[in-house]
């Protein structure tokens, strides 16, 4: 199992992504995600009042105060496995489908594969 890993993704309309996940960063644990668009940055969960900071190309600030992440620390319920099996129980659709989930899987296995390989490997979301 890795420790750690930096992936490069290039989406099918050209726009490129990264992602850098790590178990041995030192210092306080970091559960954030900074996203970087061409009308603006969106900061999550970077800041203990505001779990979501919007900062428009044109100079707007939104900030959003809603829950607060989960840590290693500090367990919370997010109410998503009980719904998966609620759903098992109840025979009834679940609340995000098997084929949207695969979707993410998809990339997940995808990046492995490529660090396995030391190729690119494209991702087929049809």
């Amino acid at each position: 199992m890795d420790d750690n890993a930096i992936c490069l993704y290039k989406l099918s309309g050209g726009a490129t992504g990264t992602m850098t996940v790590s178990w041995t960063y030192y210092g306080a644990e970091d559960n954030s995600t900074v996203l970087y668009g061409t009308k603006g940055i969106m900061r999550i969960y970077d800041d203990p009042t505001y779990a979501i900071k919007v900062f428009t190309r044109d100079g707007e600030t939104i900030l959003f105060d809603i829950d607060k992440i989960q840590t290693n620390d500090k367990q919370t319920k997010s109410g998503v496995i009980d719904l998966f099996v609620d759903s098992l129980v109840n025979n009834r659709e679940p609340e995000i489908s098997a084929s949207e989930v695969l979707k993410s899987m998809r990339v997940v296995l995808a990046s492995i594969e490529s660090s396995e390989t030391g190729r690119l490997v494209a991702v087929n979301q049809a």
